[in-house]
């Protein structure tokens, strides 16, 4: 199988896995619409595009000589997704978008995707097994950043598809009923995220 196909298809398998990065993409459509969904695609495909570049540039020898980085990293990420969490379970007031207005909530919508998919240290150590063992460490420039792309383009690709089916209509007016509760669930799942990723042993 041609080395590219098979990035391609084990990326794809680590994307489609349900992971903050999925949730965020779903809530944010179905509460502010298709368009500041594909806004939180962009920060998302940002974020996965750093740590594509880490793993480029061989973050996991990095982590191993300095595993208290990598410690550090995966405290301050479980931190924010029980931050953001927390955000969501509490009672939200009228004047919250109006500030969001004031502030620009399309740099609100890509600066919470590109934060959410940088706080899940876990994706720069997938990453960095995936440069480990499938990329040859002979594999010259060109081929890294072919491969540095494929990985790009198949997180755009899928967390565009995912925002884009969560636009319907249907699903939207579903959601407009029970929103609260939506809420209060997505919020308890970013902190048990947050919580899982800090009990983890290294």
């Amino acid at each position: 199988m041609n080395i590219f196909i098979k990035i391609a298809l084990f990326w794809l398998i680590a994307v489609i896995t349900p992971g903050p990065n999925s949730i965020v993409t779903i809530n944010t459509v179905l509460k502010d619409g298709r368009k500041n969904g594909y806004l939180t695609v962009l920060g998302i495909v940002i974020g996965t595009a750093i740590w594509a570049l880490s793993g480029f540039l061989g973050i996991s020898i990095l982590f191993k000589i300095a595993p208290l980085m990598y410690t550090a990293i995966k405290m301050i990420g479980a931190i924010y997704l029980i931050y953001f969490g927390i955000k969501k379970l509490m009672p939200r007031r009228d004047n919250n978008k109006s500030n969001d207005d004031k502030l620009g909530i399309k740099g609100s919508n890509i600066r919470t995707g590109v934060l959410v998919s940088l706080s899940n240290p876990k994706t720069a150590i997938f990453i960095a097994s995936l440069f480990a063992t499938i990329v040859p460490e002979d594999s010259m420039i060109i081929e890294k950043t072919i491969f540095f792309i494929t990985i790009t383009i198949v997180s755009f690709i899928w967390y565009l598809t995912l925002a884009t089916v969560f636009s319907i209509k249907k699903l939207k007016d579903k959601y407009g009923l029970i929103e609260k509760k939506i809420e209060k669930i997505f919020g308890t799942v970013f902190v048990l995220f947050g919580i899982k990723i800090l009990l983890k042993p290294e």
